[in-house]
């Protein structure tokens, strides 16, 4: 004999907190898209340019109006990515702070985000984007050795100390590096902290909710074989 349910509306769908875990995780991933779009952009103009690709431009003094357009396509390509490393920040704290999320799940997504953004390069990159919003814009330096042309990207750190904005893990990291560090291997090292923290938090929700999860997919199911 088939098992008969009771029937169900779609009211009883749209009331079920499944529904409210699976959209919350949807707009995660959308928030967490963004910023991965976001450093890709960077890292991929940040390697045209160390490739070499656009030296007869900048060497040749005739076209350096030309050039200076080359840097304000990286510079906007950074502020994007420093832009979406802080709206998935926030969007991902009030995702954990709402009544959807069970204690336990919370207290372990500290835990997590505790062990990969310790370091003071987290906050150095949060810091920044306040940086690029509120004081001005980083210099981006590219440099060329010569004779064989090789090509780097790097931010001057030592113009960055002017700002008092720093919080004091942010300055920590300033004053730890040199003068110079390379932008790609910055918006690399970050991005990857981003995707450790990503893979967790996905597979999190399985693990704390998937009776309520599969509840709902159950339900849908049902509503849709009316």
């Amino acid at each position: 004999m088939t098992e008969q349910y009771p029937p169900v509306s779609l009211d009883d769908l749209n009331k079920h907190p499944g529904k409210r875990l699976m959209w919350m995780l949807l707009a995660y991933g959308s928030t967490k898209d963004i910023l991965s779009m976001n450093g890709y952009e960077v890292l991929r103009f940040t390697q045209e340019i160390e490739s070499g690709r656009f030296s007869k431009i900048a060497l040749d003094p005739s076209r350096r109006l030309e050039y200076r357009d080359f840097q304000n396509h990286l510079i906007r390509y950074f502020h994007n990515f420093l832009a979406g490393a802080k709206t998935v920040v926030e969007h991902t704290r009030n995702m954990m702070r709402s009544a959807e999320i069970c204690e336990e799940h919370r207290t372990a997504y500290k835990a997590q985000v505790e062990a990969i953004f310790a370091d003071s390069l987290s906050k150095f990159i949060e810091d920044f984007r306040n940086y690029m919003m509120h004081f001005g814009l980083p210099n981006l330096v590219h440099i060329c050795s010569l004779p064989n042309e090789r090509w780097e990207v790097v931010i001057d750190m030592a113009r960055l100390q002017s700002w008092d904005g720093w919080t004091a893990r942010s300055r920590q990291f300033i004053q730890s590096q040199p003068e110079r560090i390379r932008l790609y291997a910055l918006v690399e090292i970050y991005l990857n902290k981003t995707k450790t923290l990503h893979e967790w938090l996905v597979k999190s929700f399985e693990t704390f909710y998937s009776n309520t999860m599969k509840d709902y997919d159950a339900l849908h199911e049902r509503l849709h074989k009316k």
